[in-house]
C-alpha cells in the first residue's frame, strides 16, 4: 500500500497522456528521440570539420557516442522504471533541467543551439510521459542554471534573450501539448463510455433493466444536475426515470406540447440550449419543470429512435449557464443510441416472449402459461393471506355449434366469449384458454361470492351476444356452465385447484348447464 506522500507524488505526475500505456506514449516520442539522435548526428559531423581542433574533436564524437548510448538507455530502460518509480522521474527531471545547459558550455559553436533545442525538446517528452506540472518543474529548474551558465559563460549580448525565448517557447509547448493531451484523454473517456455502455446494455432484454444501465451511463458520463429518460406512449411521454439535484422522482408521464422534449421528437433531432432563458423563447418554448420547482439554465436532449420508429427522449440539464458541449451532447447521442437499439430489442423480445404466452385465435393465455401465472398469483396470495378464486367456464354444445354453423362461427363466438371475460375482470386477473371451448379465470383477493357475481355477469353478457351465421343471419347465442374454486381455502395446491373447480363445472354441466356451481350459499360456510 503506498503511503500519503508517495499517492501525492503519483498525482503530481498525472499527464493528460494517461489514458494511453507506455508503449503507446513512447510511440509518440520516438520521433522526438530520432530528432534528438539527429542534433547527436549533427555533432558528429561537426567534429569532421577540419576547422575543428582535435581536442574538441575528441569532445565531440565522445558526446555523440554517449548521448546516442544515452538516448537508447533513457527509452529502453529509464522511463519504462519512472513508471514505477515516481522518485526516478524527479531524477530524470532536475538531471536534465540542470544538465543541458551546463553541457552546452562544452561545445563552444553550436552550445546555444544545443541548449535551445535539446530544452524545447526535454518539454515536450516530460509533458507527455510526466505531465504538465512535472513539465513546468523542469522549465523553472532549467531556466535558473541557464541564467547562471549565460552569465559565467561570457554568451554573447544579442544572443542573452534565449535565456527569455526558451522559457517561453517551453511555454507554449506545455500548454499546447496539455490541450491536446486533455481533448485526446475526453476523447477516449467519450469512447470508453460508450462501450461500456453497450457492453452493459447489450447483455440484458429487459427494458427496466436497460433503463437503469442508462440512467447510470448518464450520470457517470456527464455532469448534470437533473436528467429524465422518457418513454413515448400514446401521444404522452412517459418520464420512467427523474433525476433532479440529488433526488430520483417516481415515474411521471408529462404532456408531449410546448416543452424542450416535445420539440425533440418532434423534429426527431438533438437540441442544446447553453442559457435557457434567453434562447427557449425563440424557439417558441415556454420552459417547464418536473421534479424541483427550479429552472435549468443549460439543457440538452436526444431521441431515442430505432428501426425507424420513435422509442422516447433523453435530456440532461444543469443548473448553470454553458454547462455542456458539443462532444457532452455527441456522447449523449451515442448512450441514447445504444439504449434505444437495446429497448428496440428488448421491446420485440417482449413481444415475441408475450405472444409465446398467448392463445393465437383468442388472445387468451395459453394452457401452460395460465398455470405458471396461476401459481404465482396463488404464492401471493398465500403471503398477503389474501384468497384467490379459480373459475373454469365451458361453451355448451359447442360441437354442435360448430357443426351447425361452421367452424369460422365458432371461432367468432371464441373470441367473442374472451371479450366479454375481458370486459368483467380486472387488470391484475388472469384468463385463459385451458382447451378447445374450455377457459379459465383467476381472480386474485377475490372470495367465492365476488367469483360467483363475476360469473353470473359474465353468463348475462353471454345471453346477449349478438351472432349471425356466414350468410348475416342472426342466430343464438351459446350457453356456458362454470364451476368455481376458492384457494387456499378449499385446496392450497393450484393442481387440486384446478381439478376442483373442473369438477364442479361439469357439474353445472349435469346440473342441466347453463349453470354455475356451487351455489351462493356453499360460500356463507366458508370465511375468508
Amino acid at each position: 500500500m503506498f503511503s500519503p506522500g508517495w499517492d501525492t507524488m503519483k498525482s503530481f505526475f498525472h499527464t493528460s497522456f494517461h489514458h494511453l500505456t507506455l508503449t503507446e506514449r513512447q510511440r509518440i516520442i520516438a520521433p522526438i528521440l530520432g530528432l534528438v539522435l539527429l542534433i547527436v548526428g549533427g555533432l558528429f559531423l561537426v567534429a569532421l570539420h577540419p576547422s575543428v581542433q582535435p581536442d574538441e574533436r575528441r569532445l565531440y564524437i565522445a558526446a555523440s557516442i554517449t548521448f546516442t548510448l544515452y538516448s537508447w538507455v533513457l527509452l529502453r530502460y529509464l522511463f519504462p522504471y519512472a513508471e514505477q518509480y515516481p522518485v526516478l522521474r524527479w531524477v530524470i527531471l532536475v538531471g536534465h533541467a540542470i544538465g543541458i545547459p551546463l553541457i552546452s558550455l562544452l561545445f563552444a559553436n553550436v552550445g546555444l543551439l544545443f541548449d535551445a533545442i535539446m530544452s524545447l525538446l526535454t518539454v515536450i517528452l516530460v509533458v507527455i510521459l510526466f505531465g504538465r506540472w512535472p513539465a513546468y518543474t523542469f522549465l523553472t529548474s532549467n531556466t535558473l542554471p541557464r541564467l547562471v551558465v549565460y552569465t559565467l559563460g561570457n554568451i554573447p549580448r544579442g544572443h542573452t534573450f534565449l535565456a527569455v525565448a526558451i522559457p517561453l517557447f517551453g511555454l507554449t509547448l506545455i500548454e499546447t501539448f496539455s490541450i491536446v493531451g486533455n481533448m485526446l484523454a475526453r476523447h477516449i473517456t467519450y469512447l470508453e463510455t460508450i462501450n461500456g455502455v453497450a457492453r452493459r446494455i447489450n447483455v440484458t432484454i429487459e427494458p427496466p433493466q436497460v433503463i437503469e444501465l442508462l440512467s447510470a451511463a448518464i450520470q457517470e458520463a456527464l455532469e448534470a444536475d437533473t436528467y429524465y429518460i422518457g418513454i413515448q406512449h400514446d401521444g404522452t411521454l412517459r418520464l420512467e426515470v427523474l433525476y433532479d439535484d440529488g433526488e430520483f422522482y417516481p415515474p411521471q408521464e408529462i404532456p408531449e406540447k410546448n416543452s424542450l422534449a416535445a420539440l425533440v421528437i418532434a423534429q426527431h433531432r438533438s437540441l442544446l440550449l447553453h442559457n435557457i432563458p434567453k434562447e427557449a423563447p425563440a424557439l417558441g418554448i415556454s420552459p417547464q419543470t418536473v421534479g424541483k420547482d427550479k429552472i435549468n439554465l443549460s439543457w440538452m436532449g436526444t431521441p431515442m429512435e430505432a428501426g425507424g420508429h420513435l422509442i422516447g427522449v433523453v435530456a440532461v440539464g444543469a443548473y448553470r449557464e454553458n454547462a455542456f458541449r458539443y462532444s457532452d451532447l455527441e456522447l449523449l447521442e451515442s448512450i441514447a443510441q445504444q439504449a434505444a437499439l437495446a429497448l428496440d430489442n428488448a421491446y420485440h423480445h417482449a413481444e415475441v416472449e408475450e405472444r409465446s404466452r398467448r392463445d393465437s385465435l383468442t388472445g387468451a393465455y395459453n394452457h401452460g402459461y395460465f398455470l405458471m401465472a396461476l401459481a404465482e398469483k396463488a404464492r401471493q396470495a398465500q403471503q398477503q393471506g389474501k384468497p384467490l378464486a379459480l373459475i373454469m367456464l365451458d361453451i355448451d354444445f359447442f360441437k354442435s355449434y360448430n357443426d351447425t354453423y361452421g367452424h369460422l362461427v365458432g371461432d367468432q363466438v371464441l373470441i367473442k366469449f374472451t371479450d366479454v371475460i375481458k370486459r368483467h375482470i380486472k387488470k391484475g386477473d388472469l384468463v385463459g384458454r385451458w382447451g378447445g371451448e374450455e377457459f379459465a379465470i383467476g381472480l386474485p383477493e377475490a372470495n367465492g361470492v365476488q367469483a360467483t357475481q363475476i360469473a353470473r355477469r359474465i353468463a348475462e353478457s353471454m345471453k346477449k351476444l349478438q351472432m349471425h351465421d356466414r350468410q348475416g343471419n342472426p342466430i343464438p347465442a351459446p350457453t356456458i356452465s362454470q364451476g368455481i374454486a376458492l384457494f387456499p381455502y378449499e385446496s392450497d395446491d393450484i393442481y387440486t385447484l384446478v381439478d376442483l373447480a373442473d369438477q364442479r363445472l361439469y357439474q353445472a354441466k349435469n346440473n342441466g348447464r347453463n349453470q354455475i356451481f356451487p351455489s351462493p350459499a356453499h360460500w356463507k360456510h366458508i370465511k375468508t
